[in-house]
């Protein structure tokens, strides 16, 4: 199973974002565009993962003690690729997600999970592929929301189309 964990938003953050998309839609000649409810925040990509390793990763996100993350999107900008640049909105700096992640890495690593060793770079990615017309402008209003849940995600790959199922969630509550 292909996993990850992330963060989904609620409609109207996903419309938000699915403003953006349309902004870079306008102006290219080539992309792929996620459908707008696949739109969200990877914290932790964990790649290929069989069935019998779920139960780890299940018991790390049930014991997370954190409260509700605010963050603000700020920005569209994009990576530069040969074949095509992805593009992505960026957020302004969140020490608590930024904790919260730190904890899902040292946790599954202590773990055994393989990830990523490259610094965490939060952003909602809205096109790959892409090959702009003319230049798009990088500024966006800036649109706030509060994470509340965060969930572990499998990728489907139904008749051509990718998708995405929580397989567990776990809802971000302050301390009592």
């Amino acid at each position: 199973m292909r996993l990850f964990i992330a963060c989904n938003f609620p409609h109207s953050v996903q419309r938000f974002l699915g403003e953006q998309q349309n902004r870079i839609k306008t102006v290219c000649t080539k992309g792929r565009f996620p459908k707008e409810e696949n739109l969200h925040l990877t914290l932790i990509f964990l790649g290929e993962i069989a069935e019998k390793d779920l139960s780890p990763i299940i018991t790390i996100l049930d014991t997370i003690e954190t409260p509700p993350v605010p963050i603000t999107f700020n920005e569209l900008g994009c990576f530069k690729r040969r074949d095509g640049d992805i593009w992505w909105v960026g957020l302004l700096p969140s020490p608590p997600l930024l904790t919260l992640q730190k904890y899902l890495y040292a946790k599954l690593s202590q773990e055994g999970f393989t990830l990523d060793s490259r610094p965490f770079s939060p952003h909602i990615t809205l096109a790959r592929g892409v090959r702009l017309s003319q230049q798009i402008e990088n500024i966006i209003p800036r649109e706030t929301t509060v994470v509340r849940h965060i969930s572990l995600m499998q990728t489907l790959h139904i008749s051509g189309q990718i998708s995405y199922r929580e397989l567990h969630g776990k809802n971000l509550t302050s301390p009592t």
